[in-house]
């Protein structure tokens, strides 16, 4: 898929979700944000996907993610951590890189 049609997919796919809210089906919403960064982990699915995260839940939820997020390329697992605002932890609670779980 270009860029321009990837755009248009994730506008569509963040409309439906504002309207699952709207309709009080916020657990859809969460479930669709979920999806959707499982199968490309980076910085703006995260960023979507906490948007739907209950705030008592965000610590369990960022957890979560991060350990979804090893499965990511290198570049956007970069940028993603820095953006969660923990880059002196890696996601498997080590402080050196498990490059073994990178794809490059």
């Amino acid at each position: 898929m270009d860029a321009v049609g990837y755009r248009a997919s994730y506008k569509l796919s963040e409309m439906r979700r504002a309207l699952l809210l709207k309709l009080n089906r916020g657990g859809d919403a969460l479930d669709s944000a979920w999806a959707e960064f499982e199968a490309d982990p980076d910085k703006l699915a995260y960023q979507e996907l906490m948007r739907y995260v209950p705030k008592s839940q965000r610590t369990v939820w960022h957890e979560k993610a991060m350990a979804v997020s090893e499965q990511g390329d290198l570049d956007s697992l970069i940028e993603l951590w820095l953006s969660a605002k923990r880059p002196s932890v890696l996601p498997n609670g080590s402080t050196a890189p498990a490059t073994s779980s990178w794809r490059a």
